[in-house]
C-alpha cells in the first residue's frame, strides 16, 4: 500500500461517494455499524464517513427505518491497495486475508455480494491528463450511459452519478477552488513520484489538474478549464475529452462581427485542409454554442477548436530534456526540425502561407509507448491560402523576417515562413541566443547570432548548416522547406528507415494529406 507520509500530512478530500437510494444507503448503514464494532478491516474503515443527520429509508432487509447517514471519502491522505493513482470498488473476498478491494460497497457476506463483483470497478488517473478515469470490471452505469465491463470512461463532471447493480451512488468533487486545485496538482505530482514511468508527462510536465469544475464550458467533444494564453481572437484552455480523458486544447474564438467570422474561416479552413499531416496540429472537432460545427451568423458568438494539446517550444526551450549524449541530442534536434520543415512543406505546396510561426505557436509531443516524439505548427490565425503578400500587420515584429519592414507594403514569398521556423529552432535548442533578445536584422544583431550558433556544440554543425540556410537574411539566397528537408546534412542524422517514415508523410497532393511518395 502506499504511504500517507508520500502524500499529503493533512487530509487531503478528493471525491466524495453518495449513496442516493435506499438500498444502498441501507448498506451504508450497516457498513457504518461493523465500523462502530471494530468488525470491519481498518482499510475498508478509512473511507468511511458518517455525517451528523438521520435519513428514514425503506430497505429490503431492514424495512422502514432511520439510518445513519454516510458517504465513501477518497483522498491523498489515505493508503490505496496499488497506489494512490488507482483504487478499487466491490464486494471484496473474505477468503483472502486482508482487503482485497479499497471501498467495500457492501457489508461482508451480504448476499448482495452475488450480485457486485469482488472487485467491481477501478477509478483510475489518465497517466497524460489527470483526468480520473471508471474501468469497469463488471457492467455499470455512468451518468445516462451503461459500459460493460473493460470499457474504460471518465468522470467528466462535477457530481456524476453510478448504479452499480441497482446501488445509486453519486460522485462528487471536493476540488472546488483553484487554490484547491493548486494544492491538489502539488499533491498529485509528489505523490505519483512512487507510481513508476507511466505517470512521469503527468508528473512532470502537466500543470493541469482534470478536475472539473461546474463553472466550465461543456462540449461534448472537450472540458475545457485551465487558460493557457490568449490571441487577436480569443484565448487557448487546457481540457480532456469527456469520454477517453485524454489531452485537448480548446481555443475559444469570439465572433464579434462578420469580419472576425471571415478571419475564424480561414484558421478553420486551414486545419481541415491539412487534417491528418504530419507536421501540424491536428484537430478533434468545431463547435459553436449551441453545439453545431458552423460559425455562427448572428453576433457576438462563440466558436470552439479543439486540437491536440502539447508543449510549447517556448516552454520546451525551458526543460532539461536534451540527453547528455551529444549524438542523441542532436538527433533529437533534427528529427522536430524534419516534423516542422514537413508541415510547412505541405503548406507551401498548397500554394499557401502560415505567417505567424515562432516559438509559442509551434508544438512539441513525447514519445510514448514505442511512439517518436514531434513537433507540430499550430495556430493559423494569419494563415492566407496565397504564395505572395504585402500585407505587414501579420504577428510579433519581432519575429518577422528582414524583408518585411513596417511601411514600405513590399511583396513577400512563402520563405517569410522559413526564417521565422529557423528562429524558433535557433531560440528553442540554444538558450544563450535568446539573450540577444532583438530582430536579428537590427545591425550586426544577426551576424552575432550566426557567430554563437557556429561556437556552440560542434556536433550539431551539420543540423547548424541547415538551419543557416532557412535563416538568410536575403529571401532570394534562403532555402525553401522542400529545399531543407533535401539537404544532405540531414543525413548524418537519420538512416533508411528514418527516412522511409519521413517520406511516407510528405505531402504529395491530391488530397488533404497526400501522404505518397518518396524522396
Amino acid at each position: 500500500m502506499a504511504s500517507p507520509s508520500a502524500l499529503a500530512t493533512e487530509p487531503f478530500e478528493i471525491l466524495r461517494f453518495h449513496p442516493k437510494d435506499a438500498e444502498s444507503q441501507g448498506y451504508m448503514h450497516l457498513l457504518l455499524k461493523l465500523a462502530d464494532q471494530s468488525e470491519l478491516d481498518r482499510h475498508n474503515r478509512q473511507f468511511l464517513r458518517r455525517t451528523s443527520r438521520k435519513i428514514q429509508v425503506y430497505h429490503s432487509h431492514t424495512g422502514p427505518d432511520l439510518l445513519d447517514e454516510g458517504y465513501f471519502s477518497v483522498g491523498w491522505h489515505q493508503t490505496y491497495l496499488s497506489g494512490p493513482h488507482r483504487f478499487t470498488f466491490g464486494s471484496g473476498n473474505l477468503k483472502t486475508n486482508g482487503p482485497t478491494v479499497d471501498i467495500l460497497l457492501t457489508p461482508p457476506q451480504d448476499q448482495l455480494g452475488e450480485r457486485v463483483a469482488e472487485t467491481h470497478l477501478v477509478l483510475e488517473l489518465h497517466p497524460m491528463s489527470g483526468a480520473w478515469m471508471v474501468r469497469p470490471l463488471a457492467d455499470v452505469g455512468v451518468g445516462c450511459e451503461e459500459y460493460v465491463a473493460g470499457h474504460l470512461t471518465c468522470l467528466s463532471e462535477a457530481e456524476t452519478t453510478f448504479t452499480i447493480k441497482n446501488l445509486v451512488y453519486v460522485a462528487e468533487f471536493m476540488v472546488k477552488t483553484t487554490d484547491h486545485e493548486r494544492r491538489y496538482m502539488e499533491i498529485r505530482n509528489r505523490a505519483l513520484q512512487a507510481c513508476g514511468d507511466e505517470y512521469d508527462f503527468l508528473r512532470m510536465e502537466t500543470r493541469f489538474s482534470a478536475i472539473p469544475f461546474k463553472a466550465d464550458p461543456s462540449l461534448d467533444i472537450a472540458i475545457p478549464h485551465r487558460g493557457l494564453g490568449s490571441g487577436a481572437h480569443g484565448m487557448v484552455f487546457s481540457a480532456f475529452d469527456p469520454k477517453t480523458g485524454e489531452l485537448r486544447a480548446v481555443k475559444r474564438l469570439e465572433v464579434k462581427n462578420i469580419w472576425a467570422a471571415r478571419a475564424i474561416e480561414k484558421e478553420v479552413g486551414a486545419l481541415k485542409m491539412f487534417a491528418d499531416q504530419w507536421g501540424i496540429v491536428q484537430t478533434y472537432g468545431f463547435r459553436n454554442r449551441s453545439g453545431g460545427g458552423d460559425i455562427s451568423t448572428t453576433y457576438p458568438e462563440d466558436f470552439y477548436i479543439v486540437m491536440e494539446n502539447g508543449i510549447s517550444f517556448k516552454e520546451l526551450a525551458f526543460y532539461s530534456f536534451n540527453d547528455n549524449d551529444p549524438t542523441i541530442r542532436w538527433q533529437w534536434r533534427a528529427w522536430l526540425t524534419m516534423n516542422l520543415l514537413v508541415g510547412l512543406e505541405a503548406v507551401h505546396l498548397r500554394g499557401a502561407m502560415h505567417r505567424d510561426i515562432n516559438w509559442r505557436n509551434i508544438l512539441y509531443f513525447h514519445g510514448f509507448n514505442g511512439r517518436r516524439p514531434r513537433a507540430v505548427l499550430a495556430d493559423f490565425g494569419k494563415f492566407i491560402p496565397s504564395a505572395s503578400s504585402s500585407e505587414e500587420n501579420i504577428g510579433n515584429r519581432h519575429f518577422l523576417p528582414p524583408e518585411i519592414k513596417t511601411g514600405e507594403g513590399k511583396t513577400y514569398t512563402q520563405v517569410i515562413d522559413v526564417w521565422m521556423l529557423a528562429y524558433a529552432l535557433i531560440q528553442t535548442f540554444w538558450p544563450k541566443l535568446r539573450e540577444l533578445n532583438l530582430p536579428p536584422y537590427i545591425g550586426p544583431n544577426w551576424h552575432n547570432i550566426m557567430e554563437e550558433l557556429h561556437a556552440s556544440e560542434p556536433d550539431g554543425q551539420p543540423l547548424k548548416t541547415i538551419l543557416w540556410a532557412m535563416f538568410m537574411p536575403s529571401p532570394e539566397k534562403r532555402a525553401t522547406a522542400t529545399e531543407a528537408i533535401k539537404r544532405s546534412e540531414f543525413r548524418y542524422y537519420f538512416d533508411d528507415d528514418d527516412w522511409d517514415y519521413i517520406n511516407s508523410r510528405r505531402y504529395r497532393g491530391g488530397g488533404p494529406s497526400g501522404c505518397a511518395g518518396t524522396n
